[in-house]
């Protein structure tokens, strides 16, 4: 866990000092995240509030890649319960929608760590899977400050959704 950690914040530094003229971005999102599984007893439906910290290159208007610390939050349901958070690493296409609106998608790999505790019994364990998701974007004030809404499935030995609404600071 250590190491993602170190990735991601790695990446964003690289981000950060890219040159003024470049089209990166930093932002953060809060949501929903809504767990779909149910193994270890929980049940479609059981959610708790989801976040990211992400940040992106947009390498011209079409393309893009965007790193991101997502926590799904903690789920409990019929005595079990579920934390998930790790590293999404993602690249993104997007459509533009006229100079400040878009529709984007993305495709990437999720770092996962994940405690799952049922009765008396708890699991740590880590792993790699796929993330994916869409959503909209509008950017404001100079093309500086932008909003986005999206949905986005996290794999992590079972699945999790996050929909979310977010801010980005774009330099």
């Amino acid at each position: 866990m250590k190491m993602k950690l170190q990735i991601f914040f790695a990446l964003l530094l690289a981000v950060c000092s890219l040159s003024a003229s470049a089209e990166a971005y930093l932002g953060l999102s809060v949501g929903a995240a809504d767990y779909n599984d149910s193994l270890w007893s929980i049940e479609d439906g059981a959610n708790d509030v989801g976040w990211k910290l992400f940040g992106g290159y947009q390498f011209n208007r079409f393309l893009g890649a965007e790193a991101a610390w997502v926590d799904l939050g903690k789920v409990s349901d019929n005595g079990a319960s579920v934390r998930t958070k790790g590293l999404a690493i993602s690249g993104v296409g997007s459509i533009p929608l006229g100079t400040s609106f878009s529709m984007f998608g993305k495709l990437g790999a999720f770092f996962w760590d994940q405690d799952t505790r049922f009765g008396g019994s708890s699991n740590d364990d880590t792993g790699t899977d796929i993330a994916w998701g869409y959503g909209a974007s509008a950017r404001f004030l100079d093309n500086k400050l932008g909003i986005r809404i999206e949905w986005e499935r996290y794999q992590s030995g079972m699945e999790a959704d996050l929909v979310s609404l977010g801010a980005s600071y774009h330099f």
